[in-house]
């Protein structure tokens, strides 16, 4: 190997090294997509930056600040059903906005468990999503 071929192969690896320490460094808040990382590129190109991992943390921290989002969305599935007559809740909002009379009723009624079923997971969600935060 010239000389020339090996300092491309040295900075392919360092590129790579970099990449990959602020990607670990990110694992909480970059789902490691291809869409993702077609942002973080968009953003390199368009202001003209040298890959280092402080212009990472930076191109990330901008597009952040105008609303990107770089984790995954994950398909749910569908709440369970609700019965005909019970209150039709779809949030920790629509939950917390029953009277307690309202969700006595449906808590104890004849379709608690449908009622129980929705409710649970729309907390499970609830708690997953602040975690995630």
């Amino acid at each position: 190997m010239t000389e020339e071929e090996l300092l491309k192969e040295r900075a392919k690896t360092e590129w790579v090294r970099t990449i990959y320490m602020w990607k670990s460094a990110r694992v909480k808040d970059y789902e490691p997509t291809k869409e993702n990382d077609d942002k973080i590129a968009a953003y390199f190109k368009a202001h003209q930056l040298e890959l280092t991992y402080a212009n990472l943390e930076k191109a990330f921290v901008e597009l952040k600040k105008q609303g990107e989002s770089f984790k995954a969305k994950k398909e749910l599935p569908d709440l369970p059903e609700t019965p005909k007559g019970v209150p039709l809740v779809h949030s920790m909002s629509d939950v917390n906005s029953l009277s307690p009379e309202e969700y006595k009723r449906a808590y104890f009624g004849p379709h608690q468990i449908q009622f129980r079923a929705r409710v649970n997971e729309i907390i499970r969600r609830a708690k997953a999503e602040n975690e995630e935060e």
